[in-house]
């Protein structure tokens, strides 16, 4: 709801109306625009697909439009840039300049925040980050236990990605139907593609990629066990949730389609896993 140059003009202090939204609310808005002036102004913010959308109005001034892109992770920080947005409007107003001024004060951010390394302020297309996880795994087909070590890049933009995986797999006895076992050491770099969305307060990923590599295998307990290295291609299917300060946690399966699938190699062998790891963001363009 709008307020007309009127009413405003009968405004005592800041006057703050959010609308109703996941990341914020009046109450906070409020506040924080207090703490850096009390000029006759008022402040309406509503929600847009990117963030945040806020009318800064003043008597007999033109109302001044201005979006606010926000992060999920990043709404604790919206009421103090929201004051500071508000703090430079106020001084840019024609009658600032003969109101008496109070001494500049210095508004203290919840955490740490730096607005130019800051991709939703920044107004960018692209993120780039790096991320490593660990992972303990269970064959379905081919029964064996397997651990293994994760490290990938993402280039993604807000709701999509890509991400380039490396890995080592350690499988230390996979039990064969003749007797006898058979240990793999695996290696390979793969490609995937991502979704990010919310659930509820949760903020979730969900990934399908391709992998390939090498997989080096020692037998033994047979008469005839060798040793040998064959090709790896596998596909990967993850689902993260991710969490406070680039935790992440979540599942992953997995199906051989070229390589050690179990004794013969060509019984598809799907494997499911549990994994945990972090993620952060180095550089947005």
């Amino acid at each position: 709801m709008m307020v007309g140059p009127l009413a405003l003009g009968l405004l005592v202090g800041v006057t703050v109306h959010v609308h109703p939204n996941a990341c914020t609310s009046s109450t906070a808005v409020q506040a924080a625009v207090q703490a850096v002036t009390q000029a006759p102004v008022r402040l309406d913010v509503a929600p847009t697909a990117t963030g945040l959308r806020v009318h800064f109005m003043a008597a007999n001034q033109p109302v001044t439009i201005r979006d606010v892109p926000v992060a999920e992770a990043d709404c604790p920080f919206v009421p103090q840039v929201i004051a500071l947005m508000t703090q430079r409007y106020v001084r840019a107003l024609p009658a600032y300049t003969w109101a008496p001024r109070a001494p500049p004060q210095t508004l203290r951010l919840q955490g740490q925040l730096s607005l130019p390394n800051t991709p939703e302020y920044r107004r960018h297309r692209y993120a780039l980050a790096w991320g490593v996880d660990m992972a303990g795994g269970r064959g379905i087909t081919g029964p064996g236990w397997a651990a293994q070590v994760r490290a990938h890049l993402d280039l993604s933009q807000r709701r999509w990605g890509v991400a380039l995986p490396i890995g080592l797999r350690w499988e230390p006895s996979i039990t064969l139907q003749q007797g006898g076992s058979v240990r793999w050491l695996s290696g390979w770099l793969g490609l995937a593609g991502f979704v990010r969305g919310a659930l509820g307060p949760l903020t979730v990923r969900a990934e399908l990629g391709l992998c390939a590599g090498f997989s080096a295998g020692q037998a033994e307990g047979f008469e005839g066990a060798s040793a040998d290295t064959v090709g790896l291609v596998e596909t990967q299917v993850r689902g993260l949730v991710l969490g406070p300060s680039g935790l992440y946690g979540g599942i992953e399966a997995r199906v051989n389609l070229v390589g050690p699938s179990f004794a013969d190699y060509r019984v598809p062998r799907l494997r499911l896993g549990l994994l945990l790891g972090i993620r952060k963001d180095v550089a947005f363009f």
